[in-house]
Protein backbone atom coordinates (compact mmCIF):
# COMPACT_ATOMS: atom_id res chain seq x y z
CA UNK A 1 0.00 0.00 0.00
CA UNK A 2 1.33 3.63 0.21
CA UNK A 3 2.72 3.69 3.53
CA UNK A 4 6.47 1.97 2.75
CA UNK A 5 8.44 4.70 4.73
CA UNK A 6 9.37 3.98 8.42
CA UNK A 7 9.28 7.66 9.03
CA UNK A 8 6.64 10.17 7.81
CA UNK A 9 6.11 13.66 8.57
CA UNK A 10 2.33 14.85 9.74
CA UNK A 11 1.43 16.89 12.50
CA UNK A 12 1.24 16.37 16.11
CA UNK A 13 -1.66 17.03 18.02
CA UNK A 14 0.18 17.61 21.30
CA UNK A 15 3.58 19.08 19.71
CA UNK A 16 1.36 21.37 17.84
CA UNK A 17 3.99 21.13 15.04
CA UNK A 18 5.13 18.92 11.96
CA UNK A 19 7.02 16.43 13.62
CA UNK A 20 9.00 12.72 12.55
CA UNK A 21 6.46 10.34 13.25
CA UNK A 22 8.11 6.48 13.25
CA UNK A 23 6.46 3.73 12.55
CA UNK A 24 5.91 0.87 14.63
CA UNK A 25 3.41 -1.62 13.19
CA UNK A 26 1.37 -2.38 10.34
CA UNK A 27 -0.90 -4.48 10.08
CA UNK A 28 -2.98 -5.45 6.36
CA UNK A 29 -6.52 -6.56 5.62
CA UNK A 30 -7.71 -7.46 2.49
CA UNK A 31 -10.94 -8.76 1.35
CA UNK A 32 -12.04 -10.99 -1.33
CA UNK A 33 -15.12 -11.18 -3.15
CA UNK A 34 -16.68 -14.66 -3.66
CA UNK A 35 -14.79 -15.92 -6.86
CA UNK A 36 -11.64 -14.94 -5.07
CA UNK A 37 -11.20 -11.26 -6.36
CA UNK A 38 -9.59 -8.71 -4.10
CA UNK A 39 -12.10 -6.51 -3.32
CA UNK A 40 -9.92 -4.05 -1.17
CA UNK A 41 -7.61 -3.70 1.59
CA UNK A 42 -7.18 -1.14 4.77
CA UNK A 43 -3.70 -0.81 6.80
CA UNK A 44 -3.45 0.65 10.11
CA UNK A 45 -0.17 1.76 10.46
CA UNK A 46 1.45 3.06 14.26
CA UNK A 47 3.00 6.11 14.06
CA UNK A 48 5.06 7.75 17.25
CA UNK A 49 6.34 10.97 17.39
CA UNK A 50 9.83 11.38 17.41
CA UNK A 51 9.44 14.48 20.05
CA UNK A 52 6.59 13.86 22.45
CA UNK A 53 6.26 10.11 21.73
CA UNK A 54 2.76 10.29 21.16
CA UNK A 55 1.07 7.30 19.19
CA UNK A 56 -1.32 8.06 15.82
CA UNK A 57 -2.99 5.35 13.82
CA UNK A 58 -2.72 5.31 10.13
CA UNK A 59 -5.67 4.52 7.98
CA UNK A 60 -5.34 3.89 4.52
CA UNK A 61 -7.75 1.89 2.39
CA UNK A 62 -8.51 1.55 -1.32
CA UNK A 63 -11.40 -0.35 -2.45
CA UNK A 64 -12.50 -2.32 -6.03
CA UNK A 65 -14.63 1.33 -6.09
CA UNK A 66 -11.35 3.41 -5.59
CA UNK A 67 -9.46 3.56 -8.90
CA UNK A 68 -8.30 6.32 -11.31
CA UNK A 69 -8.68 5.79 -14.77
CA UNK A 70 -5.23 4.40 -15.75
CA UNK A 71 -6.39 1.34 -13.44
CA UNK A 72 -3.87 2.13 -10.27
CA UNK A 73 -5.37 2.65 -6.70
CA UNK A 74 -6.46 5.33 -5.38
CA UNK A 75 -5.81 5.18 -1.55
CA UNK A 76 -7.56 7.44 1.15
CA UNK A 77 -5.56 7.89 4.47
CA UNK A 78 -6.99 9.03 7.75
CA UNK A 79 -5.89 9.80 10.95
CA UNK A 80 -6.70 8.81 14.37
CA UNK A 81 -7.10 10.96 16.59
CA UNK A 82 -7.79 13.50 13.79
CA UNK A 83 -5.02 16.05 13.09
CA UNK A 84 -6.15 18.97 15.17
CA UNK A 85 -4.07 21.41 12.95
CA UNK A 86 -6.95 23.73 12.23
CA UNK A 87 -9.43 22.61 16.00
CA UNK A 88 -10.34 24.53 18.38
CA UNK A 89 -8.93 23.82 21.96
CA UNK A 90 -11.77 24.53 24.63
CA UNK A 91 -10.66 27.11 27.26
CA UNK A 92 -11.79 26.50 30.85
CA UNK A 93 -13.79 29.06 32.51
CA UNK A 94 -14.34 28.27 36.00
CA UNK A 95 -17.32 31.13 36.57
CA UNK A 96 -19.22 29.69 34.01
CA UNK A 97 -22.34 27.69 35.36
CA UNK A 98 -22.80 24.03 33.88
CA UNK A 99 -25.31 24.62 31.30
CA UNK A 100 -22.92 26.87 29.75
CA UNK A 101 -20.27 25.13 30.09
CA UNK A 102 -22.08 22.03 28.23
CA UNK A 103 -23.26 24.53 25.62
CA UNK A 104 -19.23 26.09 25.37
CA UNK A 105 -17.88 22.79 24.55
CA UNK A 106 -20.63 21.23 22.51
CA UNK A 107 -20.09 24.45 20.38
CA UNK A 108 -16.13 23.77 19.89
CA UNK A 109 -17.28 19.69 19.09
CA UNK A 110 -19.49 21.72 16.66
CA UNK A 111 -16.73 23.65 14.97
CA UNK A 112 -14.32 21.17 15.12
CA UNK A 113 -16.02 18.24 13.28
CA UNK A 114 -17.21 21.09 10.67
CA UNK A 115 -20.69 21.28 11.55
CA UNK A 116 -20.51 25.22 11.27
CA UNK A 117 -24.56 26.21 11.06
CA UNK A 118 -24.61 24.26 14.58
CA UNK A 119 -21.40 25.98 15.82
CA UNK A 120 -23.07 29.43 15.17
CA UNK A 121 -26.54 28.50 16.99
CA UNK A 122 -24.07 27.25 19.48
CA UNK A 123 -22.44 30.71 19.69
CA UNK A 124 -26.15 32.34 19.45
CA UNK A 125 -27.45 30.23 22.64
CA UNK A 126 -24.00 30.85 24.56
CA UNK A 127 -24.30 34.69 23.95
CA UNK A 128 -27.80 35.05 24.78
CA UNK A 129 -27.42 32.65 28.20
CA UNK A 130 -24.73 34.49 28.86
CA UNK A 131 -26.24 37.77 29.32
CA UNK A 132 -28.98 35.95 30.77
CA UNK A 133 -26.13 34.92 33.56
CA UNK A 134 -24.82 38.29 34.04
CA UNK A 135 -28.75 39.72 34.19
CA UNK A 136 -28.28 41.77 31.26
CA UNK A 137 -31.67 43.74 30.97
CA UNK A 138 -33.17 43.89 26.89
CA UNK A 139 -36.58 42.98 25.26
CA UNK A 140 -34.35 40.80 22.70
CA UNK A 141 -30.75 39.96 22.16
CA UNK A 142 -29.83 43.34 19.95
CA UNK A 143 -30.44 45.20 23.28
CA UNK A 144 -28.61 42.93 25.21
CA UNK A 145 -25.59 42.82 23.26
CA UNK A 146 -25.76 46.91 23.12
CA UNK A 147 -25.86 46.64 27.08
CA UNK A 148 -23.12 44.60 27.54
CA UNK A 149 -21.10 47.65 27.78
CA UNK A 150 -21.07 47.74 31.30
CA UNK A 151 -19.20 43.97 31.00
CA UNK A 152 -17.48 44.71 27.43
CA UNK A 153 -15.76 48.39 27.68
CA UNK A 154 -14.15 47.76 24.28
CA UNK A 155 -16.78 48.78 21.89
CA UNK A 156 -15.51 46.82 18.92
CA UNK A 157 -16.27 43.04 20.79
CA UNK A 158 -19.81 44.73 20.67
CA UNK A 159 -20.02 45.45 17.38
CA UNK A 160 -18.29 42.34 16.06
CA UNK A 161 -21.61 40.71 18.55
CA UNK A 162 -24.15 42.58 16.74
CA UNK A 163 -22.69 41.42 13.61
CA UNK A 164 -23.19 38.19 14.78
CA UNK A 165 -26.13 38.34 15.90
CA UNK A 166 -27.61 38.65 12.35
CA UNK A 167 -26.89 35.28 11.60
CA UNK A 168 -29.56 33.68 13.69
CA UNK A 169 -32.44 36.50 12.63
CA UNK A 170 -33.47 35.46 9.40
CA UNK A 171 -36.97 34.71 9.71
CA UNK A 172 -37.26 36.22 12.82
CA UNK A 173 -39.08 39.31 14.12
CA UNK A 174 -37.42 39.93 16.99
CA UNK A 175 -33.86 39.46 18.22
Amino acid sequence: MANEAAIKRIYCNRCKSTTRHVSKGRYIHKWESPDGDIQGEIEYCLLICAGCEDGSLEVTECDSEGFLGDGTPEYRTSYLPKRGRDELIPKTFRKLPGSLTQIYGETIDCFNSGSLILATVGLRALLDGICENKKISGKNLSQKIGNLGQLLPNTNIIDALHHFRFTGNRGRTQS
